[in-house]
């Protein structure tokens, strides 16, 4: 599975990759906690040629960022809802895009459960996205700014 993920940041060559942190996500959700762990190994790998050799370039992305939410909602768990989860360093306000995310998250059939928990707090918990920066290309300090995208070089 890493190998594909490979295959695609070296084909389309991102600046920035998003996952979910290795909690799981809003639910916990073990499919979460793997994709994390693929996507985070397929980042370092990217750019080292030896592992997944194919046809594309090794390519290096800028930064990794884990996705993070301000609640967890667990189906028939409510003793979960305090669970340690992945903070967050940078926060995106998301304006007039809020709707649209939230009408295309709707769509998502096998999510309505957690819609249905989280009910009138979605609305508000979808105006904003919420990230961690877990590796950034170069040396950094966690007190340094994590803005997401003035740092990023061209090409």
């Amino acid at each position: 599975m890493a190998g594909v993920v490979v295959d695609r940041i070296r084909r389309w060559r991102p600046h920035v990759v998003l996952t979910f942190g290795a909690d799981g996500g809003v639910n916990l959700h073990r499919d979460h906690t793997m994709i994390s762990a693929v996507a985070t190994a397929a980042f370092h790998w990217a750019a080292r040629r030896e592992l997944f050799p194919g046809d594309a370039p090794a390519w290096s992305p800028c930064k990794l960022y884990y996705a993070s939410t301000p609640f967890v909602s667990v189906r028939d768990r409510p003793e979960l809802t305090n669970s340690p989860t992945t903070p967050w360093s940078l926060t995106l306000e998301l304006g007039e895009l809020a709707e649209r995310k939230a009408e295309a998250f709707s769509k998502h059939h096998t999510q309505q459960g957690v819609l249905e928990r989280v009910g009138k707090d979605r609305i508000r918990h979808m105006k904003f996205e919420r990230y961690l920066l877990a590796a950034k290309r170069g040396t950094s300090s966690v007190t340094e700014d994590v803005s997401m995208l003035t740092d990023i070089p061209d090409g």
